[in-house]
């Protein structure tokens, strides 16, 4: 049954928990050398069973982490958009991404951007609610999943504070300027415009 369940789920990893009447080591082994990640004998203790679950949980949000940002990735953020899709009819999502991010990193190293980054999550975090998905998708773009009548209220929140925000991740120069010159063999010398946040909303009409 374990290896069934490990062939039909290669897309992704779910946790596998066996418990057993037995208490042969032998029955124990072979189960997790078939691909149950833990084995409980039964009488089970409930505490531990608790215990042992939330471990188990652990590990798996902590394996499906963006590390730079703290947020679900991409693979995750998926499967939890085609849930919410499934069970509620009233969501938006919405794909937040920070244009000219990759020209930002190269002219100003990759700790420069990560705090951008960091920055820009904490800012989304400050006005989303519980109920809301928050989760990214690739280094500079985000997915929020929330209520249909917020988005367009998020949005434009998120615009104003970005912008509020973004030139103080710039030398005085380049600010003075009004744009960076790019650095390397390739661009050195080439105009390039600041960072600035696109946010795209998608919002499910049904009808009766």
């Amino acid at each position: 049954y374990c290896k069934k369940l490990r062939a039909l789920t290669y897309n992704m990893r779910p946790v596998i928990v066996a418990i057993s009447k037995s208490a042969e080591l032998q029955d124990s082994l072979a189960a997790l050398e078939n691909g149950a990640d833990d084995f409980i004998s039964e009488p089970v203790n409930s505490d531990e069973f608790v215990m042992r679950i939330k471990a188990h949980l652990r590990r798996e949000v902590e394996s499906n982490l963006n590390s730079k940002v703290l947020l679900p990735n991409r693979n995750y953020s998926l499967r939890a958009l085609k849930r919410i899709i499934s069970e509620n009819k009233f969501w938006a999502a919405m794909l937040v991404s920070i244009e000219n991010f990759s020209n930002y990193k190269e002219n100003y190293t990759e700790l420069a951007s990560d705090k951008v980054l960091q920055t820009y999550s904490a800012i989304i975090k400050s006005v989303l609610s519980e109920n809301d998905y928050f989760g990214s998708l690739a280094d500079n773009q985000f997915l929020i999943v929330t209520e249909g009548i917020k988005a367009e209220k998020i949005g434009n929140f998120l615009t104003f504070a970005f912008d509020s925000v973004v030139s103080k991740f710039y030398s005085p120069q380049d600010t003075k300027r009004g744009f960076m010159l790019m650095r390397g063999d390739e661009f050195a010398g080439r105009r390039s415009n600041f960072m600035h946040t696109t946010i795209a909303i998608i919002i499910p009409f049904f009808f009766p």
